[in-house]
């Protein structure tokens, strides 16, 4: 009876720290946690996407209410089939990170053209991603009379240390998203997502595991190159004309536009990778460091490259683009945080993206319901 009575305390002792221990992680994602960390509780794993933003939501996220439909887009309030004018796909910055539901530029341009819009902005989302939710979209009755596709990838297609899961991996999207390996390993990471403190530590073992590796043999690849960056974004918007639909672009903006030092970070990697082909794992480790501290100014050259490809692809396929990068500039109240507009950045790409909309599209339509 005593070997029982013990157990019994131990796993109350047990039970007692684990609730502990998640109830203070909570606390840290709510109030220091970073962005990824906070983005993963609203996120969930997904067989077709690999993740997608969670059903049904009712709650804040970067203090600001976030309420999801049924199938996980952030919508105002239910839409009925056949009454979009204009939808939006693209990634956070789509969405609308860090501002209200109305306050997103798809919202906004909506409103005041006075149609009804459709905010299909996915967490996270690379244009691999968002060509597997357009099919998805043309089978959605909300949009089978949609006029007009925003289109606005391009940030996370940069991105080189992966999203969700796939921090160590250096294969492209379609390699590395969709494999069935990764499949199983993202559904772990939802599972262990849904408890901050389990989710701390594997981060934290993953920390370790990199703090104690020997650097790196290259630099970590793109998402997406910009050569298929292109090539898929062509494909795009012919899909997108083929259901007679207008595309309109935008291009990334980004609260930094390249320097002279712009290849630190490259410099960096390539002796990181130097020193661990001698086995100098030390200073490997340094190199890398380096690398990630001077990162912000290879995002600034690859976000200019990014959008010079944008450009041409506009004009090679006819497709307005809203210049984003030179619209919001680097100006501080134009952004929420270095890749995310503001409430006001948001406001001054509606503006441009409502004159873009009235120059292709002609609706013929004067009276609408107040647009989401």
């Amino acid at each position: 009876m005593r070997i029982f009575w013990n157990f019994s305390f131990f796993c109350l002792s047990l039970l007692l720290a684990f609730a502990m221990g998640e109830g203070l992680t909570r606390i840290w994602v709510k109030h220091a946690g970073d962005a990824l960390h906070r983005a993963r509780r609203v996120i969930a794993a997904d067989s077709i996407y690999s993740w997608r933003q969670r059903a049904n939501l009712d709650t804040e996220f970067e203090g600001t209410p976030l309420l999801t439909d049924t199938t996980g887009f952030r919508q105002l309030s239910p839409t009925p089939p056949g009454a979009v004018d204009i939808v939006t796909i693209g990634p956070s910055s789509a969405f609308g990170w860090g501002v209200r539901a109305e306050d997103t530029y798809t919202a906004v341009a909506a409103r005041e053209t006075k149609l009804i819009g459709f905010n299909a902005g996915q967490i996270g989302y690379s244009l691999t991603q968002g060509r597997r939710l357009y099919q998805e979209l043309r089978q959605d009755s909300r949009i089978e009379n949609a006029k007009v596709v925003i289109i606005s990838y391009g940030v996370n297609d940069l991105d080189r240390f992966r999203f969700f899961g796939s921090e160590n991996t250096a294969n492209e999207d379609d390699e590395a998203y969709f494999a069935r390996d990764f499949q199983s390993e993202i559904r772990w990471e939802d599972l262990v997502t849904g408890s901050a403190f389990l989710e701390l530590l594997v981060r934290s073992k993953n920390e370790l595991a990199s703090a104690t590796s020997c650097g790196v043999a290259s630099p970590p690849s793109l998402r997406l190159p910009l050569s298929k960056f292109s090539t898929s974004l062509q494909d795009l918007i012919a899909e997108v004309r083929a259901d007679r639909r207008v595309p309109i672009l935008i291009n990334t903006p980004y609260q930094r536009h390249p320097t002279e030092t712009d290849d630190e970070p490259d410099i960096a990697y390539r002796n990181s990778a130097r020193e661990r082909q001698q086995d100098h794992c030390r200073e490997a480790r340094e190199w890398v460091l380096k690398a990630r501290s001077a990162e912000p100014e290879r995002v600034a050259r690859d976000v200019a490259r990014l959008n010079s490809v944008i450009a041409q692809v506009g004009i090679a396929t006819d497709a307005p683009v809203v210049d984003a990068y030179q619209l919001l500039g680097v100006a501080p109240d134009l952004f929420f945080d270095p890749i995310h507009p503001s409430t006001e950045g948001h406001r001054r790409l509606a503006a441009n993206l409502r004159k873009a909309i009235h120059e292709v599209v002609d609706f013929a339509k004067t009276t609408a319901e107040p647009a989401q």
